[in-house]
């Protein structure tokens, strides 16, 4: 059988426009000149991926892919193995099927994790993620095209998992984060930048992801009837970026969006007054008033309830149960403030915001 698939492989080959000697020779760099390398013998190893290499360059995908299979097949020890698993995610990549390029490059890197070809297949790997998460389906039982934006960050994730600390793994965990933003999900962006910062901290991206962690941050605040917590870590990580990024905060209105912050939780303490007002509790109403007016005396809602307090009748005033929390000071590591603003999110990891 592996006689008769190379037979008609070589025929196949031979059918094709005759190229010249030059054009098939292959050639190594020794010495400052280019030197020929000697012809694989036919029906060995090294002339079977000579020809699987050919059928690759000359397009003919589907007879790449059953090659690979029989050399794989009749060896099952030898080195070029690495090499058929490549030509093979090669053939289906380029063919558009990104699924099936993804299995055999992911085979190719869980034999030879180390080997010759893994970054090659680590970087196909990168592409087919990113593909998927900018939308396209992958084929499946050979009749559906479904979305595979959850299999794209599962590649990505991985890609981390099987070259830690390499550029690839940095550009991987970085494009999980900013997929994750760009569609508002602000839970899951938050937590990948904060998976990206624990490992790459350093990184010339890093002050980048922190200020996209802060505007994630912020993102998740639902409005003034709802739980403050994001309002107030938002205003902790951005009070931290200004603090030691003072260009690029300036660049990308980090102060303004304190100042808005700042509103919003006054305007919060607010709507606690006007409900005790609502609830006939005026002395803890008053209470809540002269908290915004001490807390955010220079806010529109401090304003506000200087006005409701001189209409109000004097009345002593009582400490509810709780009173809010003060603010939390900001805190945080020491960067380089080395980027650009970016005014809306990027689709994609940048070196400097």
């Amino acid at each position: 059988m592996r006689t008769c698939f190379w037979a008609m492989t070589v025929g196949a080959l031979l059918a094709l426009p005759m190229l010249s000697a030059a054009a098939e020779a292959e050639y190594e760099f020794r010495g400052g000149k280019w030197v020929r390398l000697a012809e694989p013998k036919p029906g060995t190893p090294e002339g079977e991926l000579a020809i699987l290499r050919r059928l690759v360059d000359t397009q003919q995908y589907k007879a790449a892919v059953k090659g690979v299979q029989a050399f794989l097949e009749q060896h099952p020890d030898h080195a070029g193995r690495e090499e058929a698993m490549m030509l093979a995610g090669q053939a289906q990549f380029d063919r558009g099927r990104y699924w099936l390029a993804y299995e055999w490059f992911k085979q190719q890197v869980d034999n030879f994790p180390g080997g010759v070809y893994a970054e090659r297949a680590l970087h196909r790997e990168y592409q087919i993620g990113d593909a998927f998460l900018e939308g396209k389906k992958r084929l499946v039982l050979g009749l559906f095209w479904v979305t595979a934006r959850g299999e794209g960050v599962e590649m990505l994730q991985r890609i981390a998992e099987q070259a830690p600390g390499s550029d690839i793994a940095e550009r991987s965990l970085l494009r999980v984060a900013d997929y994750y933003y760009n569609r508002g999900d602000w839970g899951e962006a938050v937590q990948a930048y904060d998976e990206y910062l624990e490992l790459f901290g350093k990184s010339n991206s890093a002050p980048y992801a922190r200020l996209q962690a802060a505007r994630a941050t912020h993102g998740q605040f639902k409005g003034i009837p709802y739980d403050e917590t994001p309002l107030l870590e938002a205003q902790q990580r951005f009070g931290t970026f200004g603090q030691y990024f003072p260009r690029a905060a300036q660049r990308n209105n980090v102060d303004d969006i304190l100042g808005n912050i700042t509103d919003t939780r006054a305007a919060m303490t607010l709507d606690t007054a006007r409900f005790y007002m609502r609830t006939n509790h005026p002395r803890a109403a008053a209470f809540y008033f002269r908290l915004v007016m001490d807390r955010y005396p220079t806010t529109p809602a401090a304003d506000e309830a200087r006005r409701v307090l001189g209409l109000m009748v004097d009345e002593p005033v009582s400490q509810p149960a709780q009173a809010p929390p003060a603010t939390t000071q900001p805190s945080g590591g020491d960067m380089r403030d080395i980027f650009r603003p970016a005014a809306t999110p990027p689709s994609s990891g940048r070196s400097e915001p």
